[in-house]
């Protein structure tokens, strides 16, 4: 599923393995964005591991997605136009060969959902529920990140954590070694 040169692709399902004892402790969907601690533990060993669905507002920002109404849109259009199809198909079927197949029962109805998803996602943003919802998400984040032990675990991980999580103890001893 990854792409020629071998990378991971959009919408692609990924099982996530502990380090420490191997056990499968975790799926994701690649473009999946959740807030929330990337730091998670095995149910079983307890080892730490990072579940990359989730990101720390602090240090990866808000999703590039998050308030993007253009691509709402053509999810929106899209939903309409199975709609559309798959009802002329539909009645074409029962008013013209006096049987119907379900499959396009199934599609409208999943139409149906994908467009309310779609409208309620574009109320949320253009009456900034969407925004108020993402800076409590960021109060969280904020919360999180003040804790020293964290911030620093977070860092050995592999993150940017922002200098200012960082206790100063910790800045000038890495200053030193430098």
């Amino acid at each position: 599923m990854s792409n020629q040169n071998g990378s991971l692709q959009r919408g692609q399902q990924m099982n996530i393995f502990c380090k420490g004892c191997g056990k499968k402790v975790d799926t994701f969907v690649v473009g999946d964005y959740r807030y929330g601690s990337p730091i998670k533990t095995c149910p079983k060993c307890k080892a730490e591991y990072i579940n990359p669905v989730y990101h720390e507002i602090e240090t990866d920002g808000i999703s590039p997605d998050a308030f993007d109404i253009k691509k709402l849109l053509i999810v929106l259009l899209i939903g309409v136009i199975f709609f559309v199809i798959s009802a002329a198909m539909h009645y074409y079927e029962v008013t013209t060969l006096d049987y119907y197949h379900t499959i396009y029962i199934a599609i409208m109805v999943i139409s149906i959902i994908v467009i309310l998803f779609a409208i309620g996602d574009i109320i949320l943003i253009k009456t900034g529920l969407k925004e108020k919802r993402n800076e409590r998400k960021r109060q969280e984040s904020v919360q999180r990140m003040s804790n020293p032990e964290y911030a620093l675990k977070l860092r050995e991980f592999g993150y940017n954590v922002p200098q200012k999580y960082i206790p100063e103890e910790d800045t000038v001893h890495n200053k030193t070694e430098i």
